[in-house]
């Protein structure tokens, strides 16, 4: 892994250190990140750093600091926007109960950058190896039957596929789940084979922030997901 990413995890370790520093500016450290890539000849977006960013956000070095910093190399194109945004989706999505500050950085980016994609996404920079990060995080292809992954339908099959997951965030947060699923037992239908069961009381428990963070990460969902819908860009 480290002889294909040309040692992007070193450069990255040491923007992860900078980027706590006092002071420390991320358009600064982003110029850097962007002439350090190009001094070793790696292609700018590096799906490398992409998947190494997330890596670290989904949730070993959650900080505001890198959350910035990942969205300053989005802006500067040193990262590719929908690379990061399926990465994010695959990561963030399944935690967003546990992790509801990432989950609303998240949403934000998606906000800023989702609408963007259809008319920012560059195929002369969209390498293939991008566009595979993209299709194993989101199983695309896997999902509606494509046989080749371009730019045009990768575009279209992400905003497709996020749209359905904002969704089905939707319908759980507003508890709709829940009423299917009374509904299968009132029939007869044992709806507990592969569900979780949570013996600890963690509803009860939690805290009136934690309360206070989903709530708002629901009203902020279906902002994005009625932007994303109605849209001419999408």
């Amino acid at each position: 892994m480290e002889a294909e990413s040309g040692g992007v995890d070193r450069i990255l370790a040491e923007a992860i250190k900078a980027s706590v520093a006092p002071g420390s500016s991320p358009s600064k450290l982003s110029a850097e990140l962007a002439c350090l890539l190009q001094e070793k000849g790696l292609p700018v977006p590096n799906p490398f750093l992409a998947q190494m960013l997330v890596s670290n956000l989904c949730f070993s070095d959650n900080t505001a600091c890198l959350w910035k910093l990942l969205e300053q190399l989005m802006v500067s194109r040193v990262v590719s926007s929908l690379q990061v945004l399926a990465l994010l989706t695959q990561r963030v999505i399944p935690n967003r109960k546990e992790q509801p500050v990432a989950y609303r950085l998240y949403l934000e980016l998606l906000r800023r950058y989702a609408l963007d994609l259809p008319s920012s996404a560059d195929p002369a920079t969209c390498t293939d190896r991008i566009l595979k990060s993209i299709d194993d995080a989101l199983q695309l292809s896997q999902s509606h039957a494509v046989k080749q992954v371009e730019i045009g339908n990768t575009v279209v099959l992400f905003m497709f596929s996020v749209i359905k997951i904002l969704l089905g965030c939707l319908i759980e947060d507003f508890g709709l789940d829940a009423y299917r699923n009374e509904q299968l037992i009132a029939s007869g239908t044992d709806v507990r084979q592969g569900m979780e069961t949570d013996d600890r009381g963690s509803n009860e428990k939690r805290s009136v922030r934690v309360k206070h963070r989903h709530t708002t990460n629901t009203i902020v969902s279906v902002e994005v997901l009625e932007e994303m819908t109605s849209n001419k860009k999408a």
